[in-house]
């Protein structure tokens, strides 16, 4: 299993190569986390300059990972396997839940990967209507968040960190 300071020495060993201007025209940078376990290098991940973008594998603690960056976009995944068990509506609430926990709904997508034919197209459907609820929900509400340091024109290198 890698460990937090693994992760350190890989990150520092594979970043000073890619250190690259803080501009808006540079490309994108991101880290795909594949696990239920990315709040355990939040701290890591804090150190990389201008991480753009995490995937945050499911299960992760979204709060703890928010605290540690707090201008990257968090691309939240569901699980795939959960969700064939749950109704549109418990979908719907752990969309809710975890966008909520997320701090910023503009610097975070939800998706959900892998799903066979056991998910019912009301199971797809309530997550991509909980989405839309959602934006209109915070688009009405009075409230200045925190945006990127930089704008996000797409996704350049991806890192993967598996656990």
């Amino acid at each position: 299993m890698l460990e937090r300071h693994d992760l350190d020495e890989a990150l520092r060993a594979f970043l000073p190569p890619f250190r690259r201007p803080v501009e808006p025209s540079a490309a994108a940078f991101g880290i795909h986390h594949c696990g239920a376990d990315p709040h355990r290098f939040a701290e890591s991940y804090a150190k990389v300059p201008c991480l753009d973008f995490l995937d945050v594998g499911w299960g992760g603690d979204v709060v703890k990972l928010r605290q540690h960056l707090p201008r990257t976009f968090f691309n939240i995944r569901l699980s795939p396997v959960e969700i064939v068990a749950q109704t549109p509506e418990q979908i719907r609430q752990t969309v809710r839940t975890l966008v909520h926990q997320s701090g910023n709904p503009w610097l975070t997508g939800v998706c959900c990967i892998n799903m066979d034919q056991h998910v019912t197209d009301d199971q797809v459907a309530a997550i991509f209507d909980e989405v839309e609820s959602l934006r209109q929900e915070y688009a009405a509400a009075d409230k200045t968040w925190i945006l990127p340091s930089r704008p996000l024109a797409g996704l350049g290198k991806i890192m993967r960190a598996e656990s």
